[in-house]
């Protein structure tokens, strides 16, 4: 069973990220884990130690937590599945999730919600932009407008390359949901004649919910992101796919943020980010 990590800080934005993993946990059998990340300032009663204050913070938090997505599959009219709660201590929360992602067995996801930046934000990084830089998980990053509905359509944008094995796991995605897909890509001319041959490939005849090619020849106006973004108003997808190469310079982040990270700031649909080989 996929385990998919939930992160929430109980504010309102943070509800689409669950709504939407509650959802997901609806069509596919998964395991949801509710994380909160706390920071303890070191605060507390008078002739108490560090670690007592610490454990009743995190109880607190803890019983805060479970009322907070309790009362979210209460607002959905949905019967509870396999859930959990974890609430863990520290200073930077995209830290303590990539590390919650890095040491939990059978993590599948990071489902998180992201309320968009501003443009000094977006260099400095917001919690969802630096897990999609940086996460050897998945990254569902889920606009804070998301309004709860039936997962059936994906949309996977693909720039062709390494298609063979990025197909592989968004057909996994897929098959587990149980819904077609549709492959996106801005293509010059010469790639336009390879249409055919794709649509031969024989990864095309093996996926059985539905396939096609969505295939626009390139715009110069437009950036990448915005006709990715553009192919997502038109064809109104339940979750949008991509893969994200993580492995860049430190200057070349601070000046150029990924494809997949600048999308995630102007969401209109849940969005998919796998790690680039």
């Amino acid at each position: 069973m996929t385990k998919i990590i939930v992160p929430t800080d109980f504010s309102g934005n943070s509800k689409a990220g669950i709504r939407f993993a509650i959802q997901w946990a609806k069509q596919v059998r998964a395991d949801l884990l509710f994380l909160h990340v706390l920071y303890f300032p070191g605060q507390g009663q008078p002739g108490e130690s560090t670690e007592q204050q610490v454990e009743k913070a995190i109880a607190s938090a803890r019983l805060k937590l479970t009322r907070f997505v309790n009362g979210i599959y209460h607002q959905m009219n949905t019967q509870p599945g396999k859930h959990s709660f974890l609430v863990a201590e520290g200073i930077s929360p995209d830290l303590v999730i990539l590390d919650q992602g890095r040491k939990l067995p059978g993590i599948g996801y990071i489902c998180i919600s992201t309320r968009g930046a501003g443009r000094i934000n977006k260099i400095l990084g917001t919690n969802t932009g630096n897990l999609i830089i940086k996460s050897d998980v998945p990254v569902i990053a889920v606009p804070a407008s998301y309004k709860t509905k039936p997962i059936n359509r994906l949309l996977y944008a693909s720039d062709f390359n390494d298609l063979q094995n990025e197909f592989e796991l968004v057909r996994t995605v897929a098959n587990e949901l149980r819904i077609p897909i549709i492959i996106y890509h801005k293509s010059g001319k010469k790639e336009l004649i390879a249409r055919k041959e794709l649509e031969n490939m024989a990864l095309f005849k093996t996926f059985k919910y539905g396939l096609k090619l969505h295939i626009q020849e390139k715009n110069g106006n437009n950036s990448i992101v915005k006709n990715i973004q553009n192919a997502i108003n038109e064809i109104k997808p339940s979750i949008t796919v991509m893969f994200t190469n993580q492995n860049r310079g430190f200057f070349q982040k601070l000046l150029l943020t990924s494809k997949a990270e600048n999308l995630s700031f102007n969401l209109t649909a849940p969005l998919l980010v796998f790690k680039k080989r």
